[in-house]
This record gives C-alpha cells, structure tokens and sequence, in this order.
C-alpha cells in the first residue's frame, strides 16, 4: 500500500493467469479459464484503473474501511477464479452416508430415523466420493465456510464417541466417559 496524495489511498491487485476483467460503469466482470464469470458492483466511493496486468483499487481516507474490505474481498475472489477454494468434511459414526440427489441438494442418512435432504447454496458445486466424504467447491471463499458449518451443525461432532460431521484431517481428543 502506497499513498498517491493526502487525501487517498491506492491498493495494488495483480491479476492471476488466466483472469480478465472487464469494467462497465459501476459493474465489474471477471472472466475466468472455465469460460465462467463472476460479476461484481463497484462501490461509488472506489475508482478502478487497470495497467497491463495490475489493477489499482482507488479511494479517499474517508472511505478507508470500504476500500479495504472490497480490497479484501476481490483478492479472495480473484484466487477462487483461479483456483477454487475447497471444503472437505468426512461423516464417521456406522451408518452415515451421503448421495447426491441433484446439482445442489444432498441426501444425509446421519443416524436419525429419516434421512436429511440439504439444499446446497447454487454457487457451491458439491461431490459425494465413498459415500463419507463430502467435497464442497466454490470461487467464494465466505460462503464455503458458512455452507460447511450448516452441514456440520446437522451431526455436530461428538467428544465421547467421535461420531458426526468433520473435516477432513480433524481430530477430535476423545473424553473419558462416566465411570461405575
């Protein structure tokens, strides 16, 4: 971050391989490899200028806080164009599986009498692989986190027996149950 006058800040963005972007007024769209594209409203108080590769992100002391989060929020959303961000959750407990109904909904038979259908968020593409684990993808890095955390409150962990909804990877430090 560099300052250009007195009165405004200037934030640089280089723009991964593969990712163009065009600018129409306040709309911002970002073409990716995979032929998808994202659009974007501009706020007023922020002005965009484009160099070859780098984009400039342009606003006034007053507006440093918008500035610093749109700043934030297209850095994240330029590496999920790139590279998308992934969530994995594995489901353990006997009996727990998942099946992929149709492109946003999933079919959970998490120990309950019935099974649980999950409508996914229409920006998230999931995969179903070994009926246990679930495989969430997306360009958006807030909304992974939330549908992940909505999965895992339908079978939150369990410390005694280690059953639930988890990451992939985590470990649960199991408690020592009651004794007689």
């Amino acid at each position: 971050m560099y300052k250009t006058s007195m009165k405004s800040i200037k934030k640089q963005v280089i723009l991964p391989k593969g990712v163009k972007i065009c600018k129409k007024q306040n709309k911002l769209a970002i073409l990716t490899d995979s032929n998808s594209t994202i659009y974007l409203t501009i706020p007023q108080k922020i002005e965009l200028k484009k160099q070859e590769k780098h984009l400039f992100l342009i606003g006034d002391i007053a507006s440093k806080n918008l500035l610093f989060s749109f700043y934030f929020f297209f850095c994240n959303i330029l590496a999920g164009a790139s590279r998308p961000f992934i969530a994995r959750l594995s489901l353990k407990g006997i009996g727990y599986k998942a099946a992929k109904l149709n492109e946003n909904t999933l079919e959970l038979k998490l120990g309950y009498s019935h099974t649980s259908v999950h409508k996914i968020n229409p920006f998230i593409i999931p995969y179903v692989y070994k009926s246990n684990i679930i495989e969430l993808r997306t360009t958006f890095k807030d909304k992974i986190g939330s549908e992940a955390a909505s999965l895992q409150k339908l079978r939150k962990p369990d410390c005694y027996k280690g059953k639930g909804i988890l990451y992939k990877g985590e470990k649960i430090s199991l408690k020592v149950g009651k004794k007689v």
